[in-house]
């Protein structure tokens, strides 16, 4: 709570780049991205590739990318006066391998919640 973090390595960032169109996205972002850790992407081009999937699945992902031994998955929503949001969840990596499904489950059925 209360810190920041790049856009383009944690899964509630992407997932509100993946609000924006790849025209937004381009501008937005440098070429070449900070590395926060071993699996950051630093290529921009690689990241707009990450963000088209995340666009047809909904759901981002950070995988040690920001911390080491933090993964992280969300999904990007519109509230009612049409601003993005994010709503992600953070656990210990080890404990999300195996069980991306069941948390894209719970974080879609939480935003269809919040939405209404």
């Amino acid at each position: 709570m209360g810190s920041t973090a790049p856009l383009h390595c944690t899964a509630n960032g992407k997932a509100l780049l993946s609000g924006l169109d790849d025209e937004d996205v381009i501008e937005l972002l440098p070429s070449r991205l900070e590395r926060c850790t071993p699996n950051t992407i630093t290529s921009r081009d690689e990241l707009l590739a990450e963000i088209r999937a995340i666009r047809k699945t909904g759901v981002a992902y950070d995988r040690d990318e920001h911390t080491l031994g933090i993964s992280s998955a969300a999904i990007a929503l519109r509230e009612s006066h049409g601003s993005l949001v994010a709503l992600s969840v953070l656990m210990p990596t080890p404990r999300m391998a195996g069980r991306e499904r069941e948390i894209e489950r719970v974080l879609v059925r939480a935003g269809r919640e919040a939405a209404a």
